[in-house]
């Protein structure tokens, strides 16, 4: 997954902090989480997103 294609799952911007990438994350989770009725592909998607744009 690219940076910008992250970004754009979370809905952030380039200059995102760690803290707003993790609240982000969070609040994203919370509407598409399987336990909760949503899906897991999304679940996937966010997980992956936040996990690219942590590294850098």
């Amino acid at each position: 997954m690219s940076k910008d294609e992250a970004l754009k799952i979370l809905g952030l911007n380039p200059e995102a902090s760690q803290n707003e990438i993790n609240k982000a994350y969070q609040n994203l989770m919370k509407l598409v989480h399987p336990d909760k009725g949503g899906s897991e592909y999304f679940a996937q998607k966010l997980n992956a997103a936040r996990d690219r744009l942590l590294k850098n």
